[in-house]
């Protein structure tokens, strides 16, 4: 009986975890998407060399570093969508958006 009682709090825990991280996750991307119109004026370019049409008299190079940790559940489900498609961007994508907003604000 009291490994029932276990299995449920676990379970019941798990799920709320599951809800509120996606809660809070679409949150930081809705507030992302906002910084992001925001500053869509103001143009990016991730290379090592500039095209010939760009006007190099207005660039500004800037610099930042982000570092994201994940958690265990997202590891897991990264994991299991590994094995499904063979691949997961999802944090590659969210740190390159971070990182691309806090350079816009710093240029800005």
């Amino acid at each position: 009986m009291i490994n029932l009682i276990n299995v449920i709090i676990f379970v019941l825990l798990l799920a709320t975890r599951c809800i509120v991280g996606q809660w809070l996750e679409r949150s930081h991307y809705k507030s992302m998407r906002k910084g992001k119109n925001e500053l869509y004026d103001i143009p990016t370019i991730a290379t090592k060399v500039l095209p010939e049409q760009f006007d190099r008299s207005a660039a500004q190079i800037v610099v930042d570093n982000i570092v994201i940790s994940v958690d265990f559940f997202k590891k897991f489900i990264a994991r299991l969508r590994y094995l499904v498609d063979g691949r997961d961007d999802s944090l590659i994508d969210r740190v390159r958006r971070e990182v691309t907003l806090r350079m816009k604000e710093q240029a800005k």
